[in-house]
């Protein structure tokens, strides 16, 4: 990477000011902009229909084992389904992505 003796100097300070060697420091700045890129519009729609698979399974698996046990679901495990489903659906969609992409020759035919 090159930079002016300006941009250096600027770029050292931030480094400075949070405490980090320049090379820490631009590694996780790094790192924290390919988490705040924007996602890929195919893997938000995956992401949502992964989620909504998961969250229908694991519900009607919940329910099915609750009422099986002669018990009800709390409002508190329904949410909890949701919110690990929230927070796998991005990765899950990834990495169905990537195992599709792996399985996809260069000529665009997808081998089983």
């Amino acid at each position: 990477m090159r930079l002016t003796p300006d941009e250096l100097t600027e770029v050292e300070s931030a480094a400075e000011q949070a405490g980090k060697p320049l090379s820490e420091w631009l590694r996780d700045t790094a790192l924290r902009a390919t988490c705040e890129r924007p996602t890929d519009p195919l893997e938000l729609v995956l992401a949502e229909l992964w989620a909504l698979r998961h969250v229908l399974l694991n519900l009607f698996y919940a329910g099915a084992k609750a009422t099986a046990e002669e018990a009800v679901m709390s409002p508190e495990s329904v949410l909890k389904i949701g919110d690990r489903t929230d927070a796998r659906k991005i990765d899950e969609a990834r990495k169905m992505l990537c195992e599709f992409e792996a399985a996809t020759d260069r000529s665009g035919v997808h081998r089983s």
